[in-house]
């Protein structure tokens, strides 16, 4: 069982087989294998353990998961013999794997929801977490071209959209009707970015740009832009509301492994003390 423990490791950690890592990575997998060995025993031991259902389908699910890394027969059962198993081995240590993580899932199940309100605590006391860099809400308008005599051209067009593009709604409108890019159909809406994001040659002129401002033309490797910005959104912290759900995953994720880690520690003191 325990070279079945390396091979699931090996599988979770490098995406690889035990005999594909190098000297050091095996040594570390195998230091790993043996406190999931020693942690697995100490679950399976457990009343929870002997309570634990899984079912067939399950059981199957999982063996095609597994087979499914291999591509062929020959190198699957070739696999198997290296570490002492066969199917029916292998079988019998999904059945396990799963016996585990549903002992898991029940205890992490136990752990009480985290509330609003422990997520506005959270924030309130973390709040340097949760600041945000300037962001700009932009819109561009693309026109390509192929070559330097088209170039030209195409300045010349894009210079007269500019002259058009009087308000946010006439740029969107404009944006639809010539712009070559598929932001396009959302009136050449780019989304709230910080910089760093665009172009070289484009995050500069958007970042210099005043609310409602349209740019002169720039251009990059696609070819010319307008570029046009909706609003400025000083650096600061993030609203309670944008971050509410992370901040519920994380409390969350952290209460659940919390309660693994206490339940472990109990049940390893009631073994020791057997």
């Amino acid at each position: 069982m325990f070279a079945y423990i390396e091979l699931k490791l090996a599988w979770e950690l490098h995406r690889a087989s035990p005999e594909s890592l190098g000297a050091e990575e095996r040594r570390k997998l195998h230091a790993a294998a043996l406190r999931q060995q020693d942690m697995e025993a100490i679950i399976l031991s457990s009343p929870e353990a002997a309570a634990a259902i899984v079912t067939g389908a399950a059981e199957d699910r999982r063996f095609r998961e597994i087979r499914a890394r291999y591509e062929d027969d020959a190198r699957f059962a070739a696999d198997l013999a290296r570490i002492g198993l066969d199917v029916a081995g292998l079988q019998a240590a999904v059945a396990r794997d799963l016996r585990l993580e549903a002992v898991l899932e029940r205890i992490e199940g136990a752990v009480p929801p985290v509330s609003d309100l422990d997520a506005e605590i959270f924030y309130r006391l973390h709040s340097a977490r949760f600041s945000a860099p300037e962001r700009r809400t932009l819109r561009h308008i693309l026109l390509t071209f192929a070559d330097a005599d088209e170039k030209a051209r195409v300045r010349s067009d894009i210079e007269s959209l500019r002259t058009a593009a009087t308000d946010a709604g006439a740029f969107a409108d404009l944006a639809l009707r010539h712009s070559q890019c598929p932001t396009a159909l959302e009136g050449g809406l780019l989304g709230t970015l910080p910089r760093g994001q665009l172009f070289p040659e484009l995050d500069p002129v958007a970042f210099s740009l005043r609310e409602g401002e349209v740019s002169s033309p720039v251009a990059s490797p696609m070819g010319w832009h307008l570029l046009r910005c909706d609003r400025i959104h000083p650096a600061g912290p993030r609203p309670f509301e944008e971050v509410r759900e992370k901040i519920l995953g994380h409390l969350d994720g952290g209460r659940r492994k919390q309660a693994v880690k206490d339940w472990l520690r109990e049940r390893q003191a009631a073994r020791q003390a057997a």
